[in-house]
């Protein structure tokens, strides 16, 4: 059971807010204010009348946010390896944000994602050449 299960949202935007005031880096408030405040909303938006997968979604966003909060927890006491993982995530050198960097930079990306809209609809995508072996010459 983890630390965080009682709160309410307000009270773990709350401790997230404690504990990132100790970061005295304002890119990593830049990346985890609104991560954070985003999943809690996510969090609280669906109602107690609303469809099983919308609560379930709801559920996956506050332990997002409880493990997003409790990874600050870590590297604010006194933790490098902590900390170390959390200023890569936050720029860029690991998790999602280093593959939203990758996907808008990349060339390569760019057709990995053609082809998977591809074979959601169904639609052809331009063909990749293919590697011509020696024998071939």
């Amino acid at each position: 059971m983890s630390v965080y299960s009682g709160q309410t949202p307000k009270q773990l935007y709350r401790s997230f807010y404690r504990y990132i005031r100790h970061i005295p880096d304002p890119h990593v408030w830049s990346i985890l204010q609104p991560r954070v405040r985003g999943l809690l909303e996510k969090s609280t938006r669906n109602g107690l009348e609303s469809s099983a997968q919308a609560q379930l979604k709801a559920v996956r966003a506050r332990r997002r946010a409880e493990d997003e909060i409790r990874k600050l927890h870590m590297a604010v006491g006194c933790y490098p390896h902590a900390l170390r993982r959390v200023l890569g995530d936050c720029y860029g050198q690991t998790g999602s944000v280093r593959w939203g960097l990758i996907n808008v930079s990349s060339p390569h990306f760019e057709l990995l994602s053609c082809l998977e809209h591809a074979v959601k609809s169904g639609q052809k995508c331009i063909e990749t050449p293919r590697r011509r072996s020696i024998h071939a010459l």
